[in-house]
């Protein structure tokens, strides 16, 4: 009779456990660096959104400083074309005219969160608040950028013919140097342009055209600082959460 082999179930079950064990290991190993490597890759987009929201909030406050002038520029006009006829018009006009049909627009930075959102990384930010903050400036922005494309649709279309009919451009300052040094390159390039021999014409300053162009133009510039101020506001809110990510989660 052969013998019965013993199997030898102890080291057996021994050997599976290790097994088990050391796939377990490998699995956690790599989650663990994993975790690693998506924390890393998270402080990387934190300070890229910061910087990137630091430069749109800066921006939007330039802008709101721009539109305040071209506001109080558009009273001013205003406020001479309501003067009546006998009044001159005063010698500054065309350069406040100018101020107010200077056009700016802000240039917010969104590549890195455009970036997260188009691979998915947006995710590793874990703060929900944050990030519907964040989709809300976009949408601030998107409509800002509408008010923009119409004040300068606006102006071609409706301003700039009746500017060229009416007044001398060259007067506006636009192309004066704000350094006023004459050695300025662009300057020099662009050359000095003589006194043009015609005067402003009161009777169309004091028309009811010329009255309802600016007051759209006015009101155009004032609808759209209700959301630059937004946007504006809502960069101090997600700058200072996203402070508090990169210091993990304290405040």
């Amino acid at each position: 009779m052969s013998s019965i082999r013993q199997i030898a179930w102890p080291r057996i079950f021994a050997e599976a456990v290790a097994i088990v064990a050391s796939i377990l290991l490998a699995f956690w190993i790599d989650a663990w660096w994993e975790d690693i490597a998506e924390r890393a890759l998270e402080q990387e987009y934190l300070s890229a959104l910061i910087d990137d929201f630091g430069a749109t909030r800066e921006s939007l406050a330039n802008y709101i400083g721009f539109s305040t002038r071209v506001l109080d520029s558009a009273d001013q006009i205003l406020a001479i074309a309501a003067t009546p006829d006998s009044e001159p018009v005063p010698d500054s006009f065309s350069k406040t005219l100018g101020d107010a049909y200077g056009i700016q627009r802000p240039s917010p930075i969104t590549s890195t969160y455009q970036d997260m959102v188009n691979s998915g990384n947006l995710r590793l930010i874990e703060d929900r608040d944050l990030r519907l903050a964040m989709a809300e400036l976009m949408e601030l922005l998107d409509e800002i950028d509408f008010y923009s494309n119409s004040i300068v649709e606006t102006y071609w279309t409706h301003h700039a013919p009746f500017v060229d009919r009416n007044f001398v451009v060259s007067e506006f300052g636009w192309f004066i140097d704000a350094t006023g040094t004459v050695g300025n390159e662009r300057a020099e390039l662009f050359g000095e342009t003589p006194e043009p021999p015609f005067d402003t014409d009161v009777s169309v300053v004091r028309t009811r055209e010329f009255w309802n162009l600016m007051f759209g133009w006015k009101t155009m510039y004032a609808d759209q600082l209700s959301p630059v101020i937004r946007a504006r506001n809502l960069c101090d809110e997600i700058l200072e959460s996203l402070s508090i990510e990169v210091r993990g989660g304290e405040p």
